[in-house]
């Protein structure tokens, strides 16, 4: 093989390289921004799963009053005050998400 041919050989492999390569670039960054979006999503769910395990835990006080919610849950007396008195809602609703 010639000099000529081996370095067009060469060049042919780095182009191919190349595109493997912005190929696999491209991938990356489809699943970088892919795997955003679920964690955007995760952090929504989990907010409304905490919002609605706080508002539960206010209608059993409401119904059953904090001591015994407190042994019911297995939650310290403190920890269902903490929840009682927390603000409202702090995330983005089902129906805006």
């Amino acid at each position: 093989m010639s000099v000529r041919e081996n370095v067009r050989e060469t060049q042919r492999r780095l182009a191919a390289l190349d595109t493997t390569y912005a190929g696999a670039v491209a991938k990356l960054n489809r699943a970088s921004a892919r795997r955003a979006e679920v964690l955007a999503e995760q952090d929504r769910l989990v907010t409304i799963a905490q919002h609605d395990i706080e508002e539960a835990v206010r209608m059993m006080v409401e119904a059953v009053g904090t001591q015994l919610t407190a042994s019911v849950l297995g939650l310290d007396l403190a920890k269902v005050r903490r929840l009682v008195k927390s603000p409202g809602p702090r995330f983005v609703g089902r129906d805006q998400g």
